[in-house]
């Protein structure tokens, strides 16, 4: 089942009710709701003791109210507390006196939409920050900052959820910051139509009848899955110059190029794009290409030299400020990195229902983990949602997988990829994409220092679109960890000869540096003559950069009659620079 939403937040007025208390069968919906293991959120612009008043029940049907339209939080068992100072006393003076009839709660000031312009007035000639906020035909006189959508922030933080994970539902004016910092906003069908207008989805029906039928419908059961329109994720730009983005949440998105195309320098500009959002991700990283993102506020790298950790220790450590995971399985064996991401797909659904985390699971060289999947592990990944797979075969995922991809982004360079994922989706070369399916060919030179744009195909189901790669703020290093710190295979790695046997051996970079200071001169000679070294760095270790830095440096021993110190000083200096 695909990961149902954590957090209900409703409107009161308009929205669950109008007609002050709530219908018994809407009661009985939210009753059902939080049996479920969902937190119900009332976010209200009435005062607390305005609310109680009319509904002194309140309280016992949900987690937590936001009120005096976010300036208020309560929850059990601390009660209320305010969340902003109070509206400045001196606008209170200066209105009373002009006769404009008020009622104060803990932070705000409310009267009626009919005294804006005197209340605008007293603001600008005192020189106030308050802010004027219009609910229909009531008027909320606030605290600098604050809105629904602030208070709402609040309120999830202390229930332990996301607003990543959160449904908001409003009907007025002072609704649309609600809406926005919730993932999926929805509008009851009697909304002012600028809401209705904003909003991921309109409810068939007006007030509470909408919001008990939402309430046991398909979306929280996870039947539809509507994405949000106000939460996308930019990738790059079309020729025109428009974003290329995809939804930000609940897709599924395969990323599928060759060896060297650019697939994980996507992958990882989709994960700094999705924690700017503020959503928590839990990247599998084979080849230790993502080291970098641990360098990045909110994302932690585990693994390495040591065991990756437990799905109860990730779900522990995600749930801490819904952060993100790098878990990198560069050192182990390939037999176990399949093993282990197979054993976190299957319990992402468990970490999940905890507190809706992780939003995202991103995965690598997903060939390795998936190629041998059971029928129940191929299933149980169809039916994920957030799932970002990077494979430069697709071909070798189960059919299931595969179908089950909302988004499909090819690489530039592999222009055969294009009609091999179609057949491998089931839809066969004669059913190609509308659109320009035409990668294009243009490419910057590269540049070591920073990931060069590429040029990639984003297919949205039936259509396709090139564009060109936006820059990472981190940087990208092509199984940069794996090299430095874990072993090529046997047959791949450097053998150090002097005309006979091989005495040394090198499987990483590091061992390579330390071999190199031990070759006699002769033997140096005959490498450097050869290109050996920077053959084997820019073929095995995949390190374009350092090999023509290093063939650079063969190139000028090769052609001066100097000693070979100098070039064996320069070789152990460049390599150097890439070890930690």
């Amino acid at each position: 089942m695909p990961y149902p939403f954590g957090a209900v937040a409703l409107d009161y007025d308009g929205t669950l009710t109008s007609t002050g208390v709530p219908a018994e069968d809407t009661i009985a919906a939210l009753v059902e709701t939080r049996a479920a293991g969902r937190c119900v959120v009332l976010v209200t612009g009435r005062i607390l003791s305005e609310l109680t008043a009319v509904f002194p029940a309140v309280t016992q049907y949900v987690d937590a109210i936001v009120a005096e339209n976010g300036a208020v939080l309560w929850t059990p068992p601390t009660g209320a507390r305010p969340l902003a100072a109070p509206v400045s006393a001196a606008l209170e003076t200066v209105l009373r006196r002009d006769g404009v009839p008020l009622r104060r709660g803990l932070a705000l000031l409310a009267t009626s939409a009919e005294y804006d312009l005197v209340v605008e007035r007293h603001i600008g000639r005192l020189g106030l920050e308050e802010q004027v906020v219009r609910n229909r035909g009531e008027l909320m006189i606030l605290p600098p900052g604050v809105t629904k959508g602030s208070g709402l922030r609040h309120a999830l933080a202390e229930l332990g959820r996301s607003v990543h994970d959160a449904i908001g539902i409003g009907d007025a004016e002072n609704d649309h910051s609600l809406l926005e910092a919730c993932e999926l906003g929805v509008a009851v069908a009697d909304a002012v139509p600028s809401l209705r207008a904003h909003a991921d989805l309109v409810l068939p029906e007006p007030d509470g009848a909408g919001v008990t039928g939402f309430l046991r419908g398909p979306v929280l059961s996870g039947a539809m899955r509507p994405p949000p329109h106000h939460w996308r994720v930019r990738l790059g730009a079309y020729a025109d110059g428009a974003p290329a983005t995809v939804p930000a949440s609940r897709i599924n998105l395969l990323v599928a190029g060759g060896s060297g195309s650019g697939k994980s320098c996507l992958m990882g500009l989709l994960a700094e794009r999705l924690s700017d959002l503020g959503y928590s991700l839990l990247i599998l990283d084979p080849e230790g290409d993502h080291a970098g993102l641990a360098e990045r506020h909110g994302f932690l790298r585990l693994g390495g030299s040591r065991a990756p950790p437990t799905a109860d220790e990730l779900s522990a450590v995600l749930a801490h400020k819904f952060g993100s995971v790098v878990v990198d399985l560069s050192q182990r064996p390939i037999e176990e990195r399949g093993v282990y991401g197979a054993y976190l797909v299957g319990a992402l659904e468990a970490m999940r229902a905890q507190r809706g985390l992780p939003h995202w699971l991103l995965v690598d060289e997903a060939h390795q983990l998936l190629q041998h999947a059971t029928a129940d592990l191929a299933a149980t990944a169809a039916a994920l949602r957030g799932l970002c797979l990077v494979t430069y075969h697709p071909a070798e995922l189960p059919a299931a997988v595969l179908g089950a991809m909302d988004r499909i982004i090819a690489l530039a360079g592999t222009p055969d990829l294009v009609p091999l994922v179609l057949q491998a989706l089931g839809r066969g070369p004669s059913a190609p994409p509308r659109g320009d399916a035409a990668i294009s060919a243009v490419r910057q030179a590269p540049d070591p220092a920073t990931s060069p744009p590429r040029s990639a195909l984003l297919i949205d189901h039936d259509f396709a679109r090139p564009f060109t790669m936006d820059l990472r703020a981190t940087p990208h290093a092509r199984h940069r960890r794996k090299y430095l710190e874990g072993q090529v295979p046997w047959p791949e790695r450097f053998f150090f000869r002097n005309g006979g046997p091989a005495s040394v051996s090198a499987g990483n970079l590091a061992e390579f540096q330390r071999a190199l200071s031990g070759v006699d001169e002769d033997q140096l000679r005959g490498y450097v003559e050869r290109g050996d070294f920077s053959r084997w760095v820019g073929e095995v270790l995949d390190d374009a950069a350092l090999a023509a830095e290093l063939s650079a440096i063969e190139r000028v021993a090769r052609e001066s009659s100097d000693s070979l110190a100098a070039a064996r000083e320069a070789l152990a200096s460049a390599i150097q620079e890439r070890l930690p």
